[in-house]
């Protein structure tokens, strides 16, 4: 029996993404990712490939689109935009110029 004043952790689930539209959005994000790729100057690109860190963003600053999957230890969105913050390195020693660079 279950009583109406619980909820069901099932209810905060999002339904799948089928398999087509997965597809799709990979294969769109490989085609941005080389098109920007393509946009860039050569020592730019050989600057980029250097380089092994994440760049550093707020969770307030990305767009999420629908849930993907999910996983052991998280859940996976499609991001639809970057919205960054023009100060957030202000104040802010930690942050690597790396980092930095990459936003």
């Amino acid at each position: 029996l279950k009583s109406s004043n619980i909820s069901d952790p099932s209810d905060d689930i999002e339904p799948p993404i089928d398999a087509f539209t997965r597809a799709n959005t990979v294969k769109e994000a490989e085609e941005i990712k080389i098109g920007f790729r393509q946009s860039l100057t050569q020592s730019l690109i050989q600057a980029h490939d250097k380089r092994d860190c994440v760049a550093p963003f707020r969770l307030e600053e990305i767009e999420l689109g629908p849930k993907l999957g999910s996983g052991e230890f998280s859940n996976v969105y499609l991001v639809n935009s970057f919205k960054l913050e023009p100060n957030f390195a202000e104040g802010d020693a930690s942050r690597s110029v790396e980092e930095l660079d990459k936003r």
